[in-house]
């Protein structure tokens, strides 16, 4: 990896730029500018990940807040989708799980969570499931040590 001082707010922006026509989801970003220490190629494939699970799963908007807890960075990722069936909650991060393709139209391989986790974690950070947030879908919360 080659780490340099990334704004995130700024990363978040341009890539949701460039995703918006792709994914067909309308993206909004809040949050000032917090700087970590990463490989900003690395960040945007967590973000296309993110989108893509998004969109496969039937959503139309994702909100992204971006902030800063003293040493921390967070990066929280909230769509409008029908969020992760209870029994995906504790397994979406491993590889090759899915969600019900049935239920969201979701199709792939089942790696993009499995790389979100994996890029978060060789940053030296975290990465969370749940559901609601602002959207009532799917939320992914990513911490980061603050650079």
């Amino acid at each position: 990896m080659h780490r340099v001082p990334v704004d995130l707010t700024d990363l978040a922006i341009a890539e949701t730029e460039l995703l918006a026509p792709v994914t067909g989801l309308a993206f909004a970003v809040a949050g000032g500018p917090v700087v970590v220490e990463a490989d900003a190629d690395r960040l945007r494939q967590v973000l296309i990940n993110l989108a893509t699970n998004s969109a496969a799963a039937g959503a139309t908007a994702a909100h992204l807040t971006i902030g800063a807890d003293g040493a921390t960075a967070r990066l929280e990722w909230a769509d409008d989708g029908p969020g992760f069936p209870p029994g995906l909650l504790a397994a979406a991060f491993e590889r090759f799980v899915r969600g019900d393709p049935a239920r969201s139209g979701a199709s792939g391989a089942g790696l993009g969570l499995s790389i979100v986790r994996a890029v978060v974690a060789a940053h030296g950070g975290t990465a969370q499931l749940g559901n609601g947030g602002p959207l009532g879908g799917a939320v992914v919360t990513v911490r980061l040590p603050a650079g």
